[in-house]
Parts: structure tokens; C-alpha cells; sequence
């Protein structure tokens, strides 16, 4: 008899495999990401946008950046009943003073100089359940 129940960690495992991503990931925000993201939208900025790409994330996953560091979920739903993310990275320091300027904390000008850079994240181990 075969069962119809999924197996969650075989449903987060395809979304972004806990222990297949790598320790570093290279995240690279293209001017594209910074046209396209949407300013104080911390699930849709320049540097999310770029984080999905980086990783290969199906259009449901849904990543959410702070200013130390992001969270993947695999769906929105589980992110709005407040499951805990497949997996978390810390930012580098440098992409906070980014994150300020694209938001426009700056002023509406700043905003608009954003321009394309790379940084590497790292995993965080200490948030992995």
C-alpha cells in the first residue's frame, strides 16, 4: 500500500536543500535586480531578488533580508505562520550601508546611485533546526 503523506524534509530539500547548499554562496546584485526590486520590501529589494537567483529558488520560495542577514522559506505560507526557514545566512557588513541606500534612508536621490556589487554570505549554523 503506498502512502499519500510527503515527507517534509523531502518537500524542503527540494526547495534549498539544508545540507546541499554550500557554507559561501557568491551573491551577485545586477543593475537588473536593483531596477526591479522594490524599495523597503525586504521579501522583493534588489539584494532578495538577487539571493533567488543566486540559489536557484522556484518562484514560491520565499527569501526575506535583513540587515545581518536572510532567511529562506519554501513557500510564503510557511513564512506568514510562522514556521522557521529552511536555512539562514549572515550578510557581510558592507551590504547594510546598500540595503539603506536602495531603501532611500538616504534621501529619494541615494536611491537612485545604487549601483551593481557582489559579496559572499555565509551559513548560519546557529539558527538551523
Amino acid at each position: 500500500m503506498q502512502s499519500n503523506i510527503q515527507c517534509p524534509v523531502a518537500a524542503a530539500v527540494a526547495v534549498a536543500p539544508m545540507f546541499a547548499t554550500p557554507y559561501e554562496q557568491t551573491i551577485e546584485v545586477r543593475a537588473e535586480h536593483i531596477a526591479l526590486g522594490i524599495q523597503k520590501d525586504c521579501t522583493a529589494c534588489a539584494v532578495a531578488l538577487a539571493v533567488h537567483e543566486a540559489f536557484g529558488l522556484h518562484e514560491d520560495a520565499y527569501v526575506r533580508v535583513g540587515f545581518s542577514g536572510f532567511a529562506i522559506f519554501g513557500r510564503v505560507r510557511e513564512y506568514e505562520t510562522g514556521r522557521d526557514p529552511i536555512i539562514r545566512y549572515d550578510l557581510p557588513s558592507e551590504v547594510a550601508p546598500f540595503i539603506d541606500q536602495f531603501d532611500g534612508r538616504m534621501g529619494t536621490q541615494a536611491a537612485l546611485t545604487c549601483r551593481p556589487f557582489a559579496f559572499v554570505a555565509r551559513k548560519n549554523f546557529l539558527h538551523l533546526h
